[in-house]
């Protein structure tokens, strides 16, 4: 039997923001679309920007990085999915209104 990449999602909270299973593994590496789907089932990043972010949608696109050596355009894909998810946004447009972040959320950093 083959080798098994292992995947697994942490956080800098001790797991806290995570609501979904944070590992899996696969025979051969995943694709893109599936490697989305497993991070954002093990933690809610639409969640987490929107609570941190709310109607900032430059805010949400600004606070985000991600890379990865095998993916090279990980970064990019899930820029993509965080302004396809908050689409409506860009339509609202911000109002330059400051806004704390929810207590119940965790602070961007």
């Amino acid at each position: 039997m083959g080798r098994r990449i292992a995947y697994r999602v942490v956080d800098e909270y001790g797991g806290d923001t995570l609501s979904g299973d944070g590992e899996r593994a696969s025979f051969k590496p995943l694709t893109m679309g599936n490697l989305l789907d497993f991070i954002l089932g093990a933690w809610d990043l639409y969640a987490c920007k929107a609570c941190n972010f709310e109607d900032d949608l430059e805010g949400m696109l600004g606070f985000i990085t991600a890379d990865s050596a095998f993916y090279s355009y990980l970064g990019s894909a899930l820029y993509g999915r965080i302004l396809a998810r908050f689409a409506h946004l860009a339509q609202v447009g911000n109002e330059g209104e400051d806004s704390d972040a929810d207590e119940d959320c965790h602070p961007p950093n």
